[in-house]
Parts: structure tokens; sequence; C-alpha cells
């Protein structure tokens, strides 16, 4: 089993390799990019949760979860899982549309 690792953990390994990266030459600062790509694709619930302590009042932990588990939620998993679904989504609309021009032609034929 793999450790537990936090999401910025997560991304950070990835910094070379993952889809994170812009293009070859990337030279963005990795902080920075990382912080957009969690504020623009990850809801705070789903990589920390609030804990209400009574000594110390509402504080937030991280969550940890596996590689593999980030990689479902936000890496390349999850890409393929994106790219999938718009995939399907136009594909059902090709074949509506398919299906109403070959309505058309027969009627037109009759």
């Amino acid at each position: 089993m793999n450790p537990a690792i936090t999401i910025l953990d997560y991304l950070w390994s990835m910094r070379k390799t993952g889809w994170l990266k812009h293009h070859e030459n990337c030279s963005c600062d990795f902080e920075k990019l990382a912080a957009d790509y969690i504020e623009g694709t990850l809801t705070v619930d789903q990589w920390a949760e609030v804990v209400i302590s009574t000594n110390f009042g509402a504080i937030i932990r991280e969550k940890r979860k596996t590689a593999d588990e980030w990689d479902e939620l936000c890496g390349p998993k999850a890409q393929d899982r994106q790219l999938q679904e718009a995939l399907d989504q136009h594909m059902d609309a090709v074949t509506q549309i398919m299906a109403l021009q070959a309505s058309k032609e027969r009627l037109s034929s009759d």
C-alpha cells in the first residue's frame, strides 16, 4: 500500500511528467501553478476538512490519500474520464443528428 500524501505532495511529485505541466518547456512557478490548479479544479472539502476542536476552535486539516486516490480525483485518470465523458456527449449528438437527417430524407422521398 502506498503511503498517504496530501494533494500538494501529489502534484509536486507530478511536476515534470503530469498533466499539470503546460508544455515541454514549461517554466511556470510550480507553487503558483499548483495553487491555481487546486483552486480551479478541486473544492476545499476534497483535499481538506474542517475539524471542530473544543479546545482550539475550528482547524483545517489536510486530507491524506494515496497517489492512486489523488490520480482518480485530479490526475491523468481524472483527465481521461473527463475526455471520455466529452466524447460520449459528442457521439450522442452525432447520433441524434444522423437520425434526424435520415428521418428528413425518408420524409422528403415520400
